[in-house]
């Protein structure tokens, strides 16, 4: 399973769907894009915000690598929790086995 962090409504995600898989492919957020997604997550939310920037930089993370990144364990727990903090404003961590 692989973790990616992909804005659908930004500048990169433009042409962002790939063609035989229904998921959008991951991107790397520039810094503009990951200073406003950063402003939306509050302090308290530390692993998440963690999550989220090494994501930014590194969108096609394998999970165990994040683990470890991240300091946390469980990280569809983190992301199904705080996700709804950055749904609204297009962003959104999504988790997916990658293609074969």
């Amino acid at each position: 399973m692989s973790i990616s962090c992909t804005p659908p409504t930004t500048e990169s995600a433009l042409n962002n769907t790939s063609p035989h898989y229904s998921i959008p492919k991951s991107v790397k957020l520039k810094p503009d894009e990951y200073t406003a997604l950063e402003k939306l997550i509050p302090e308290s939310s530390k692993q998440f915000r963690r999550m989220v920037k090494h994501l930014a930089v590194n969108p096609d993370t394998k999970t165990t690598q994040l683990c470890i990144a991240c300091a946390s364990v469980n990280l569809s727990d983190v992301v199904r929790k705080h996700n709804d903090l950055i749904v609204d404003a297009g962003f959104y961590v999504g988790c997916y086995k990658p293609p074969y």
